[in-house]
């Protein structure tokens, strides 16, 4: 059974663009193009029902990819046990997405130095510059099913005080 592959969701000028790519075609040709059952979800229903219909088509597996916020959203739910309805959950999640808090981390012990789509590298030299996440919610998502992770903030001992 196939899925479309998503990178991407837009809406311009009330209208839903897609890019995507099947599963079952190789090699993988993204091409966006205008979603007309979005589109009339989009303008009939407002961008509520449309979130709603965007999470179900995830959650129902028809939609596939983590690179858009609904997919995003939805791991960090799985992550967290956040128990809300799909309108709250997308806010939440851009929320805590968006949040200003860096940070770094270190796999048992070591310094991780860069992210990679499926793994990371780290370093022994205590010396070297580590991989800034944005904040805490970001690195769970990029170092999730990976054990012996431990967070640091990157904020400086003043500013730790001050927030």
């Amino acid at each position: 059974m196939s899925y479309d592959i998503i990178k991407s969701i837009s809406i311009k000028n009330n209208q839903v663009f897609v890019t995507s790519a099947s599963s079952n075609v190789v090699p993988k040709t993204y091409s966006p193009f205008h979603c007309t059952s979005l589109t009339e979800i989009l303008v009939g229903e407002g961008r509520a029902a449309l979130d709603r219909e965007l999470f179900k088509e995830f959650r129902n597996g028809n939609f596939q990819g983590m690179s858009t916020h609904y997919a995003k959203a939805i791991a960090w739910q799985k992550m967290e046990n956040i128990e809300c309805d799909d309108g709250e959950l997308l806010a939440k999640f851009k929320k805590e997405w968006n949040k200003a808090d860096a940070c770094s981390a270190r796999f048992n012990g070591y310094i991780i130095t860069s992210m990679r789509k499926r793994g990371f590298r780290y370093s022994y030299n205590e010396n070297c510059v580590p991989k800034h996440f944005n904040n805490l919610t970001q690195a769970k998502y990029y170092l999730r099913g990976h054990d012996n992770i431990t967070l640091e903030s990157c904020l400086l001992p003043e500013l730790k005080k001050a927030s």
